[in-house]
């Protein structure tokens, strides 16, 4: 039994440390594919070439227009807003004026102490008045509490209205100076290129300056060495045959002779 619970006990520990064996190699194989896909896309990186590079900045400018139209449309839906919030305060305020003014009306009148009051060929009494007042009383205090909450919300919609014009004023300012700053850079690769091309111009007129020289050279040597064959040969001693000299004083018919080999008559 012993012997079997030991086993086991074995057996996990294998399976503990073949485990964390396992997940120690995987760990670090992930640490190596993510140190070399970092590697790989640095190296990515560095053989893009620069007009490439203007030409995605050029693309991400360009997609800056989407963000200013939809900052446009925020900023106009919230001016509708505040146009609306102010016309419908602009209607609550003459409300409330009209029943301020009823109010005050009433106040001056209940203050004469009549039993009964005319308006517009109506007679009301004095407690109808009163209650007219009170009534109108209540209803201003709800419609001067409607109206400065109605203030606080125009005044906070047109603070929206303002930052939301800021923010599409900045959004055309980043956007204006962000093209600047391309067409800088454009320029500035234009002049290297440009200074780049005149330097490989020079390189490619000394290369030019020194095939010549070479050639020059070269002539300066072949026409010395001339000079020098004709030299060796006006001061060398001549070779003379001294063998095959003639005989001085004898004839053409004597040479002639000898040459071929023909006999005197007198010796026949």
């Amino acid at each position: 039994m012993i012997c079997c619970k030991l086993g086991k006990v074995l057996l996990v520990s294998a399976g503990v440390l073949g485990l964390g064996t396992l997940l120690t190699s995987q760990t670090k194989l992930g640490s190596y594919l993510a140190v070399y896909w970092q590697q790989a896309k640095d190296r990515a990186a560095e053989q893009i070439s620069l007009d490439t590079q203007l030409a995605r900045v050029r693309l991400e400018i360009g997609k800056l227009d989407q963000d200013i139209e939809l900052a446009k449309g925020r900023l106009a839906k919230q001016l509708a807003l505040v146009s609306k919030l102010e016309s419908e305060w602009e209607q609550a305020s003459e409300k409330l004026a009209q029943l301020k003014e009823r109010g005050r009306r009433a106040t001056l009148d209940l203050e004469e102490n009549l039993p009964t009051y005319t308006y517009d060929g109506r007679e009301y009494s004095r407690q109808e008045l009163e209650r007219f007042l009170k009534r109108t009383l209540d209803e201003y205090r709800l419609g001067k509490a409607a109206l400065d909450s109605r203030a606080k919300q125009l005044d906070a919609n047109r603070r929206q209205a303002q930052l939301l014009r800021e923010q599409l004023d900045q959004f055309v300012l980043q956007k204006a100076t962000l093209e600047t700053k391309l067409v800088q850079l454009e320029t500035q690769l234009h002049e290297l290129r440009l200074i780049d091309s005149q330097n490989k111009l020079d390189l490619n007129d000394s290369r030019l300056a020194d095939i010549q020289q070479s050639l020059s050279a070269i002539e300066t040597e072949l026409a010395a060495r001339k000079h020098k064959l004709d030299l060796d040969g006006q001061f060398a001693a001549p070779i003379i045959p001294v063998e095959a000299r003639d005989k001085a004083g004898r004839s053409l018919s004597e040479q002639a002779r000898e040459v071929f080999g023909v006999a005197d008559s007198a010796n026949k």
